[in-house]
């Protein structure tokens, strides 16, 4: 039972852990790469610019780059945003009017209006993601969309951000990290931020950090759609515990949730460490409330944040950082499982029933069949042993097929017998006709007979009585009489009546 509950709790665990790490994965390769890579190549000395209307990050600017409002349902529902066009504004800047700007930082608002194209394309791409911008170590900030809602919260300075911050601090060992989920300075919604470092395309300096954010509503709401009969997914870092995503966990309060906040079941110290120690494993936990017995099953991502100090030149796999926690009441997956037990019997009785029924009746066919072609088969060879007894019972009778194959379905037989019969006197009488014509030959003398047959002194001459064969033979077959014994022997030539 236990083996039957950790299987289906592994798979939804391992599921969930598979569709976070291809979320975050496409994210990576389809929003934040080409973001990151276009922000760097507007600097090529090759590509040419020409001065453009810019937006800048106010109710003018944002109106006159055409904004819109997305319904509640949608991204950045209710606010007013720009999807066509990204908006810039400079660091710890409030004014709603554009600051005035130092010679780079025109040049960087300037090229990184062509960033657009590519930016847009990613957010259309990617409905996972809230926002992709770009902050430069000048102070300039890219962001598609804008929004006013950026400046609503007080001086914005990206580079003070742990995105950014991240993204400096190991870029020596990795192309992306993704940040800790935190809340969003400009919505204050939880999000996680997937950063990339932005160097010039010449020089490799490094110009600044790309970055997209992905709504951790959206994490949540994949997770809950694997959340059935009581199973519930949860997503945690492991180094601090906090929680990616928790079905518990109320994101739209600005508190972060922790692995220690969770309950049915809670995830104790020691359960932890287990977890921290394997990539993956299960458990049997109870909760000390309800005394419910919890089945836990875990899994680790392959996929890290990127924060390795690890050297990139090390052949040793880097260490996990999420890992997907499903647990379920045991007792809510015994019916199910005792269902489909029961489920199982009745369908083999059924089954085991209906083949012996069927069995049964192609034995009797089989059987009926044998015996039909049995009968037709051994009918003929029964009749000619009762034809053949009756030929017996007539021996020493004047006619030996008396009552043989009279009639009946046996009539063709009887027919054929019959017709036997007639050449065999046919053939009887030419027989001893033959013989007649013989004797009379035999009697004429010799010498007189101008036969060479009979003047040929080759042959041996018979003395005495016998001196043709042929006398020795009867001049008919013998008759049975009733009453009598058998009569005839050699009669006097020209005696060739047959006695009845």
């Amino acid at each position: 039972m236990i083996d039957e509950v950790n299987g289906i709790v592994g798979d939804a665990a391992a599921s969930a852990a598979l569709h976070f790490e291809a979320t975050l994965k496409t994210t990576i390769g389809s929003a934040l790469s080409p973001s990151s890579q276009i922000s760097a190549d507007v600097f090529r000395p090759d590509v040419p610019y020409a001065n453009a209307t810019t937006y800048y990050n106010s109710p003018a600017g944002i109106s006159a780059a055409g904004s819109v409002v997305p319904e509640a349902s949608e991204r950045s529902g209710g606010d007013t945003i720009t999807i066509n066009h990204s908006t810039w504004l400079l660091a710890n800047n409030t004014d709603t009017a554009a600051p005035t700007l130092t010679a780079d930082q025109l040049n960087t608002v300037q090229r990184t209006q062509y960033v657009d194209e590519i930016f847009r394309t990613a957010y259309q791409l990617n409905p996972a993601v809230r926002a992709i911008y770009t902050g430069y170590s000048n102070g300039i900030f890219r962001r598609l969309p804008g929004t006013m809602r950026q400046l609503a919260f007080g001086p914005y300075d990206p580079i003070n951000r742990p995105w950014y911050k991240d993204a400096v601090q190991y870029m020596q060992t990795s192309n992306y990290t993704i940040a800790d989920p935190y809340l969003s300075t400009s919505d204050r919604n939880w999000i996680m931020t997937f950063s990339s470092p932005v160097r010039d395309p010449v020089t490799n300096a490094f110009l600044g950090v790309s970055a997209a954010d992905m709504e951790i509503r959206v994490v949540s709401n994949t997770l809950k759609s694997f959340s059935i009969n009581g199973l519930t997914l949860s997503l945690f870092l492991l180094n601090t515990g906090q929680a990616v995503s928790h079905p518990q966990w109320d994101i739209s309060t600005q508190t972060a949730f922790t692995r220690k906040d969770a309950s049915q079941p809670p995830i104790s110290d020691a359960i932890w460490v287990d977890i921290q120690k394997k990539r993956e494993g299960h458990a049997v936990v109870a909760d000390p409330t309800t005394n419910t017995a919890y089945a836990l099953v875990w899994s680790c991502l392959t996929l890290t944040n990127g924060k390795q100090s690890q050297a990139s030149t090390s052949t040793q796999p880097l260490p996990p950082t999420y890992v997907a926690i499903g647990t379920t009441p045991i007792a809510d997956l015994q019916s199910p499982i005792d269902t489909l037990r029961a489920d199982t019997r009745s369908i083999l009785a059924r089954t085991t029933a209906i083949t012996a029924i069927i069995f049964a009746v192609f034995t009797a066919l089989l059987t009926t069949l044998v015996l039909w072609t049995a009968t037709i088969t051994t009918r003929p060879l029964r009749n000619l042993s009762n034809e053949s007894a009756k030929i017996t019972q007539n021996i020493g009778t004047p006619d030996l097929f008396a009552g043989v194959c009279e009639g009946g379905v046996n009539g063709a037989l009887g027919r054929r017998a019959n017709g036997g019969t007639e050449e065999t006197k046919e053939l009887e009488e030419r027989f001893y006709e033959t013989i007649r014509t013989i004797r009379e030959g035999s009697v004429k003398k010799r010498d007189a007979n101008d036969n060479v047959f009979f003047s040929d002194g080759r042959l041996p001459k018979l003395e005495g009585d016998a001196e043709m064969s042929v006398d020795l033979l009867p001049d008919a077959p013998p008759g049975y009489h009733a009453g009598e014994g058998i009569s005839g022997g050699p009669s006097s030539a020209g005696s060739g009546d047959l006695k009845e």
